[in-house]
């Protein structure tokens, strides 16, 4: 509420200028709008990036507020990168995968040995049932994951996997790359 009134139903646009009259009054050093863009959103999104920021909102100017709704009108945007790992295990399923495996265990090698760096599902199903069905035949194959990046710990941050890359020789895939 602003003044008394109720302003999520007010489009994106009028709502920031409300903040913007706000945040003037208020005349505070530590109170900083959210910075806007409309030209070259894509110099704007690497300038946050070299700024050590993980991503970007992209919001449509003309949507409301919708409180507790994943909104189509909003967009999240963050630094993603792929990287090839090699398949070394299966974690248990449940629910719908109860009687398939749940996720892919993905390693690299580091400093020449294997290293776990994450494990990731989200296969089609399938692929999942493909993989199911002839386990043996894809551990120590490489994959692609696209992911946000390596925790301090060397794990890669949300993966996703991508497909096979079974024109990758395992013994490439390096943490170092």
């Amino acid at each position: 509420k602003y003044n008394g009134r109720d302003v999520r139903a007010l489009p994106y646009r009028e709502r920031y200028e409300i903040l913007r009259a706000a945040v003037y009054q208020l005349g505070s050093e530590y109170i900083v709008l959210p910075r806007r863009v409309s030209e070259n959103k894509e110099k704007f999104f690497n300038d946050i990036l070299a700024e050590g920021g993980e991503g970007v909102i992209l919001k449509d100017l003309n949507s409301p507020y919708e409180e507790g709704v994943r909104s189509p009108n909003w967009a999240k945007v963050k630094r993603e990168k792929n990287w090839n790992v090699i398949c070394t295990g299966f974690t248990k399923g449940n629910n719908a995968f109860e009687s398939m495996f749940g996720a892919l265990k993905f390693s690299m090698y580091v400093k020449g040995k294997l290293k776990e760096v994450g494990q990731c599902s989200g296969l089609q199903l399938k692929v999942r049932q493909e993989v199911n069905a002839n386990r043996k035949k894809y551990l120590g194959q490489v994959f692609e994951v696209r992911g946000q990046e390596l925790t301090e710990s060397g794990r890669v941050r949300h993966p996703r996997f991508k497909g096979w890359r079974l024109d990758v020789d395992p013994k490439t895939v390096t943490l170092e790359d």
